[in-house]
């Protein structure tokens, strides 16, 4: 491959121009992806993890298959970068340190450095959380372009767009499958389906944000995840981040179920107490259950012979798990809300649970 960064690698990659053009005459740039209309691209930036490449990395390359994964990585961060921040090519043409929030709630920031004239530099803001999600094809990237802020640097932003997409299927190593000499009117349906899924991990928090072009994302969660907080292990629901709390992690003889557990700045409530969760403890004495469980699992309490108290906060359970409760300590007491204890009574006696 040839040089193709003396100008600068970082400045480069935030001029639109050159982002879209600098590898074409050094890849031979004539092919495309018409087989698979979408293409899944993952960064991972976790634990401060650095990302990119150096000039000497580009030597030699001149099938895209061989591209290195930092080239790859830098490119796909980049090319998400100015499609998600309009703001971001505009303000950092001439920059050699440039940094883009791409979501302030989760916050979700990047990095780009570029130490000297043949390195650059990928990695996250410091205080990222979670995962994002963003979508590249011609309609983002047209939404992006019609950005008031962006009205100058971008011209034509369906040409910008089919350029884009076909610059970064090559610079990612996307499969190659048909001639590209010329935009005939095949190659431009190919290029218009084209789509790809990009993910950049900013760090290990159960959060991800559904990235959306000048809006705020759709925040969801990271369903199965399980995370541990104040001696207690759970695992997420469902995307709505619903908490089943599902075994312990110390031996406490207090255990308090809480309302929620904050995960990087998100209460997540624990709406549901899993099977088996301290069956056969010999160390617990006394439990509260928190105000937004609404079940508890079969035997989730069973056998525990020093339990000897259970104080039910939550007016909202709908079902008892067969045998939750049972085979306790000697004098064991079940405290429900008033409002509640005839529901609670009947929903018991279904279970086969004697208090």
């Amino acid at each position: 491959m040839k040089k193709s960064f003396k100008t600068g690698v970082c400045k480069a990659l935030t001029t639109i121009a050159c982002a879209t053009l600098v590898f074409a005459g050094a890849l031979r740039l004539n092919s495309i992806s018409a087989k698979a209309a979408t293409r899944n691209l993952s960064v991972d930036l976790r634990n401060g993890r650095v990302t990119g490449f150096t000039e000497s990395d580009l030597y030699n390359v001149d099938d895209p298959s061989q591209i290195p994964q930092g080239v790859k990585d830098a490119y796909t961060v980049m090319f998400t970068t100015m499609i998600y921040d309009p703001n971001f090519t505009k303000s950092n043409a001439s920059t050699s340190h440039a940094t883009s929030v791409l979501s302030s709630n989760p916050y979700q920031g990047i990095v780009l450095d570029q130490p000297d004239n043949d390195t650059v530099k990928v990695s996250a803001m410091p205080g990222s959380v979670g995962t994002g999600k963003y979508v590249i094809n011609k309609q983002t990237i047209m939404q992006a372009c019609a950005s008031t802020s962006s009205k100058t640097v971008y011209v034509d932003s369906e040409t910008t767009a089919r350029i884009m997409l076909l610059y970064l299927d090559e610079v990612t190593g996307g499969d190659i499958s048909k001639s590209f000499t010329k935009m005939t009117e095949e190659n431009v349906k190919a290029l218009d389906a084209l789509q790809f899924n990009v993910e950049i991990k900013y760090s290990d928090a159960p959060i991800i944000a559904n990235n959306k072009v000048n809006a705020a994302p759709a925040v969801s969660f990271e369903v199965g995840k399980e995370i541990e907080d104040n001696g207690i292990k759970y695992r997420i629901l469902d995307a709505a981040g619903n908490l089943s709390a599902i075994s312990l992690t110390s031996k406490a003889k207090t255990v308090t179920i809480p309302d929620a557990v904050n995960v990087a700045g998100y209460n997540l409530n624990v709406t549901d107490i899993a099977q088996n969760f301290i069956k056969g403890n010999k160390k617990t004495k006394k439990v509260t259950i928190g105000a937004n469980v609404t079940s508890i699992g079969k035997e989730a309490f069973y056998k525990c012979k020093k339990l000897k108290k259970v104080t039910i906060k939550s007016t909202k359970i709908e079902s008892f798990g067969k045998k939750a409760f049972g085979k306790d300590a000697n004098g064991f007491t079940l405290k429900m809300p008033k409002s509640c204890k005839k529901a609670y009574k009947k929903l018991l006696k279904k279970a086969k649970i004697k208090i």
